[in-house]
């Protein structure tokens, strides 16, 4: 074996690696330098979308309420039977619902609106005169969420098929079965 000759090959080889290695470098160098300010580009334009899809959002409200002041549409949207329907589809479900999950089950009902933007006004009205059967919690997002009380709907439910009267003074007015009204008194003990 001619070992001055291997000597020279590997040296050779050395040399070679040494200076792909320095390219390498400064390539890596360059491509991360042009990384980080792909990063920022990507963030800059990534929050001016952000800002265009409120702003869109924002106007097309704008013309909503344009087209709402100048049309002769009348202002109470609420169709007969709407708050019941909102208080039954708040009954039949065990999860909390946000507004918008209420009008797409509106929707989902056949209910329609002059838009379903017009249509989520007329769901928080709603919301907000039958406050008082309702539960509300907070979403993640931070969101209201709406469900009936346990014996609201029940109750109402009870006194719309007759099975339930409204008794008490105007002030403390409750709805009892009326098996309760009808339930014979127990005879008094000594």
């Amino acid at each position: 074996m001619d070992y001055p000759k291997v000597r020279e090959d590997v040296d050779k080889r050395l040399d070679a690696l040494r200076e792909r290695q320095k390219k390498v470098e400064q390539e890596v160098g360059q491509l991360e330098s042009e990384q980080s300010r792909l990063k920022a580009e990507y963030a800059r334009l990534h929050a001016e979308q952000a800002k265009i899809k409120r702003e869109l959002i924002a106007l097309d409200q704008i013309i909503d309420g344009l087209n709402l002041a100048t049309s002769d549409m009348p202002t109470d949207f609420e169709p007969t039977g709407f708050t019941d329907k909102i208080r039954k589809i708040l009954s039949e479900t065990y999860t909390p619902l946000v507004p918008t999950q209420i009008r797409d089950a509106l929707l989902q009902m056949g209910v329609t609106g002059s838009s379903p933007k017009n249509l989520l006004i007329s769901v928080h009205t709603v919301l907000e005169r039958i406050g008082e059967e309702l539960q509300t919690t907070q979403t993640p997002e931070g969101k209201t969420a709406y469900k009936a009380k346990p014996d609201s709907w029940l109750s109402m439910a009870a006194l719309l098929r007759g099975e339930a009267k409204i008794v008490g003074s105007l002030s403390e007015r409750k709805i009892v079965p009326l098996r309760e009204l009808m339930a014979p008194v127990p005879p008094k003990t000594k």
